[in-house]
């Protein structure tokens, strides 16, 4: 996004202006076009503000623009209100225009403008929050009785006053919302439509002709494939190439895995952001022969080679972990991204193309645990992506040390293999990097992960089909004292149980990236005997996330401590939130207590 545009739309988005009252009309056409009628009264202020109306120019067509200014008891409309208009083009969106609205100090204002959209399905959502300060906020929705409004509310709790009436004519269905919204920080792609990392009230709507299940569903399953319908169909050069890249493969499963590995390997991710084109992908062969797309763009080529090559496929509309609601409800609204979905020999397989880690028939990480609506022309359905046990996902460390004849420092070596996605993170930092910027990124990493000792001689490599292994030499400084009679060994620089996760404590909606299975086990060679002790175990489990810690003697000279984390969520939320945060508690206690060592003689 440009620097000067990005700054523009979020001081629109900042002024915190003062409304009074907000207001819409919307009303849905027989001919599946909507309209909205917007009308705002503007509390007067001691500074100008620019208030910001934003249309999508390739769907929406803004008129009836006026404003008008209080005078005594009436408002009387200004014959030459000031009013800048900016064309969007940013690397998010490519189509959207921002009208700016001059009101000067001291004046209340009225605004009034209506926006025109000839595609219904664009109507997908009614913001329940606002950067400003709204008194009211009022939506009226008229729906034809040739049409149903199916609905939900993601976050509802969150509002503290909601009137949601409905009433019934000859007609049409009206529906009457009154609600106090939610205040939010200003954000420029919030304001572009963008919803990232935020939870906020919203309603999600699907308006569906009467002849549709109530659900709405199947409606969503054949609009989306009659739009796909016009992007399909490969070209003979599309085929050929097709057919060269899997000539001799007679195999279903290494033809899917040939033609995924191709797209992810020779296409570059490109978002494609204009009218409808959020939401509908571009024609196979341009996509073919340009070389790049964005999600939709690449799942949906992928699934057209596959069914050329005799693989059932379709592709399936997705929310990941960053969008404002899970893709739960049958609106283009509740999605922000697009996968690919492959059957063989009765299976169902989800492919990312856009993800370069992804191994199919395994988690996708960006959606596990997630919702996605799958176009299965038999009939469209949600299908729970599910969470990978804990034990999928495991993660070795062996640390290895020798203390020195003074206790002043420990030297070894360390070794770290990650398995399934557990190391995903560190894998895509480093994807697309030489060799000394990986080992640089690598050291400056573990050397967080060991609480800043020092890590030198790194090296890293694949380890079976999706993990990683690590291993380098490993210095610490500072973590043995001795009064001549006692050893006290300090064992806070292990690994920490999230190694990704700073904060000492969390917050509610904390993404995790994976469930855990995390073994750590440090053996330490002493420059002195010690008396044998027994064994001290430590253990904490609460429902789905658990750490049991030991500390033993292997010898009079060597000592180990190990512990094991498993963690069976990915989510931080208010069912988790305390569990979670007393784990964390627990275990840094448990590892900045001294390990008490009595010196032998």
């Amino acid at each position: 996004m440009p620097v000067a545009f990005f700054f523009c739309v979020l001081a629109a988005a900042g002024q915190n202006m003062q409304i009074s009252s907000y207001s819409e009309l919307i009303e849905v056409r027989e001919d599946t076009s909507f309209t909205r009628q917007i009308n705002i009264f503007l509390k007067q202020t001691d500074i100008p503000v620019m208030y910001p109306i934003i249309y999508d120019s390739e769907l929406e067509k803004v008129s009836g623009l006026t404003v008008s200014y209080k005078s005594g008891k009436r408002y009387k409309q200004e014959k030459s209100p000031v009013i800048a208009e900016n064309v969007i083009d940013t690397d998010v969106v490519s189509s959207k225009k921002l009208k700016s609205i001059a009101i000067p100090p001291g004046t209340e204002a009225q605004i009034c403008y209506a926006v025109s959209c000839p595609e219904l399905m664009y109507f997908s959502n009614l913001q329940f929050f606002s950067y400003d300060n709204i008194d009211t906020l009022k939506y009226e929705v008229i729906v034809p009785n040739s049409f149903r409004m199916v609905h939900d509310i993601v976050c509802r709790d969150s509002l503290s006053y909601l009137v949601l009436d409905s009433i019934q004519s000859e007609q049409n269905m009206r529906w009457k919302i009154e609600v106090a919204p939610q205040k939010i920080q200003p954000d420029a792609l919030t304001l572009l439509g963008i919803y990232k990392n935020m939870s906020v009230p919203l309603m999600r709507i699907l308006v569906v002709p009467a002849n549709y299940p109530k659900e709405g569903e199947q409606y969503l399953k054949d609009w989306y494939l009659g739009k796909l319908e016009s992007t399909r169909g490969l070209s003979p050069e599309v085929k050929a190439k097709i057919d060269e890249l899997t000539q001799g493969i007679t195999d279903q499963r290494a033809i899917m895995d040939t033609l995924y590995n191709y797209i992810r390997s020779n296409f570059k991710y490109v978002a494609i952001e204009i009218g409808m084109g959020a939401f509908i992908p571009s024609d196979v062969n341009e996509v073919f022969t340009n070389k790049h797309g964005d999600c939709k763009d690449l799942s949906n080529l992928l699934s057209d080679a596959l069914k050329y090559k005799g693989i059932k496929s379709t592709v399936a509309m997705a929310s990941t972990h960053d969008n404002i609601a899970d893709c739960n409800f049958p609106s283009i609204g509740s999605a922000n991204h697009i996968i690919c979905v492959a059957y063989i020999d009765d299976q169902m397989i989800l492919l990312d193309p856009t993800d370069p880690l992804h191994v199919p028939g395994k988690s996708i990480q960006a959606i596990q645990g997630r919702s996605i609506f799958i176009f299965n022309p038999d009939g469209g359905f949600f299908y729970d992506t599910g969470i990978p046990p804990a034990a999928d996902n495991l993660l070795n460390y062996e640390i290895d040390l020798t203390a020195d004849s003074e206790h002043k420092a420990m030297n070894g070596v360390f070794n770290a293999r990650y398995g399934g996605i557990s190391g995903n993170f560190l894998k895509a930092v480093m994807l697309n990097q030489n060799e000394d910027k990986r080992r640089s990124i690598g050291e400056d990493y573990y050397e967080d992960v060991f609480g800043n000792q020092r890590i030198s001689d790194l090296k890293i490599q694949p380890k079976g089909e999706n993990g990683v292994e690590i291993s380098g030499n490993l210095a610490v400084n500072g973590k043995i004292l001795t009064d001549n009679q006692n050893l006290f060994l300090f064992v806070d620089f292990l690994p920490p149980l999230l190694e990704n996760e700073p904060r000492d404590k969390l917050t509610p909606g904390t993404y995790l990236g994976n469930t855990l299975d995390k073994k750590v086990k440090l053996r330490i060679k002493l420059g002195d005997p010690v008396e044998s002790f027994s064994p001290i175990e430590k253990t904490f489990t609460k429902d789905d996330i658990s750490v049991t810690y030991s500390v033993s003697s292997l010898s009079e000279s060597e000592v180990e401590c190990k512990y094991e984390f498993q963690l069976g969520y990915i989510l931080v939320n208010k069912e988790n939130i305390a569990r979670t945060n007393e784990i964390l508690k627990y275990f840094k206690k448990l590892t900045n207590d001294p390990i008490l060592l009595k010196l032998k003689n």
